[in-house]
């Protein structure tokens, strides 16, 4: 391996259009035994087999502690150490171009985690006090000095993008990134990036709960939304759950998940009670189906259950086979999360390495915010913050060559 600042990328590589795009998203921790960005490198053959073209990674930006999923990182610039020197990320990147994959990164721009958090203690202009977001104090993007604030950020996509040659980011829960700028922080990074690198096919992908469908083409500062409704419509009708967010595609949800063929989200709008149910259901306007990024499972509907059951828990064996075929073979982009195409029997929960005060208050805020999921006693929730949590959401590849494994092959 060489350093970091000397690695000698190949030529040639643009990247692929968005209409090739077929998502498989990962957490470099649990991807393997490993955990690293070598051991991740050793699958990719396997992936591009299994006629995957672009892996998505969960955050790496260093965060508190040795594992996480990496959603409260405090240092944007510094990949997590625990995965491997910056060299040998370049190497798993470099190694999948090799074979056609593209690379996404997940990033973070709303919020930074609750423990080695130090950068707003000497920027102060960092964080705005009237910008709230559920994990405390959103960053100033509309008030005095944001103009820093704004150019850390972007400059941030575009280190990942230049130095990294990543293909494509997916930006975390950009409805909660605040800014009444006559241009949004969002449209500044869009433009920026687009001029940067006008000879690459980069991609821009956003988590929007609101269903904003001005941000994407036709008018389009962005590439794609992961299409929340599609998964919670299909889930429902799979499943019968109705707790929670749920709740808004109880009434016909076949006919929900028809619509979001079709049209693309279900319902758009920003008004939630506590549990995440709309207060009010305003079907969204239709959008380019390609914009929407379908998907039976993610980290987010996996880990965000009490106990991080995978689908091939919640519903019959020849349930699975006819929901994997509507979201791989419909005109939106598909993604399968990690595990997904051999019915991994390993979960999926959170997991966070705090301790003290910060481990009381994620594990009270699990509670507080999933709780309405838990069936049962809650006391047998799994502790997020153990080793131990962490350990058994690796995935087991053995399983992989069993016969119930190759059996489940999507």
């Amino acid at each position: 391996m060489q350093d970091s600042e000397n690695f000698r990328w190949k030529d040639g590589w643009t990247g692929r259009p968005w209409s090739e795009a077929v998502i498989y998203e990962l957490h470099i921790g649990t991807f393997t035994p490993e955990g690293t960005y070598q051991a991740a490198e050793s699958k990719l053959a396997d992936l591009k087999a299994l006629g995957i073209t672009a892996i998505e990674i969960l955050p790496i930006s260093t965060f508190s502690g040795q594992f996480g999923w990496g959603y409260d990182g405090v240092l944007p610039y510094a990949p997590f150490p625990a995965y491997g020197r910056p060299d040998e990320l370049k190497h798993l990147i470099q190694a999948a171009h090799d074979v056609g994959l593209m690379v996404f990164l997940d990033v973070v721009y709303n919020h930074f985690g609750p423990d080695g958090n130090y950068l707003s203690g000497y920027a102060k202009s960092l964080t705005s006090p009237k910008h709230k977001n559920p994990w405390g104090e959103g960053f100033n993007f509309d008030d005095a000095d944001s103009e820093f604030v704004r150019s850390f950020f972007i400059s941030n996509a575009l280190y990942w993008l230049g130095e990294f040659r990543f293909d494509g980011l997916r930006l975390d829960a950009v409805h909660q990134i605040k800014d009444a700028s006559e241009m949004h922080f969002l449209a500044e990074l869009s433009a920026t990036v687009r001029n940067t690198f006008p000879d690459r096919h980069i991609h821009l992908i956003v988590e929007n709960e609101n269903n904003d469908a001005g941000l994407f083409p036709d008018e389009g500062e962005f590439t794609a939304q992961w299409n929340d409704d599609f998964h919670h419509a299909l889930h429902v009708a799979l499943t019968g759950e109705k707790d929670g967010y749920f709740g808004d595609y109880a009434k016909q949800p076949v006919a929900l998940v028809a619509r979001a063929l079709a049209n693309g989200f279900v319902w758009e709008g920003r008004n939630r009670d506590k549990e995440g149910r709309r207060s009010e259901l305003v079907e969204a306007k239709p959008i380019t189906l390609r914009a929407t990024v379908n998907y039976l499972s993610n980290h987010d509907q996996t880990g965000n259950r009490a106990f991080g059951e995978r689908l091939r828990e919640l519903v019959p064996p020849n349930a699975r086979p006819l929901a994997a075929a509507l979201t791989l073979l419909s005109p939106a982009t598909p993604m399968i999360f990690a595990g997904e195409e051999f019915a991994a029997e390993t979960p999926f929960q959170y997991f966070a390495d705090y301790c003290g005060e910060f481990e009381e208050a994620i594990t009270k805020g699990r509670l507080e915010e999933f709780g309405h999921f838990v069936k049962g006693d809650m006391a047998q929730l799994p502790r997020p913050c153990t080793p131990e949590t962490f350990a058994q959401c690796k995935l087991d590849w053995q399983q992989a060559e069993r016969p119930a494994g190759q059996a489940s092959r999507l």
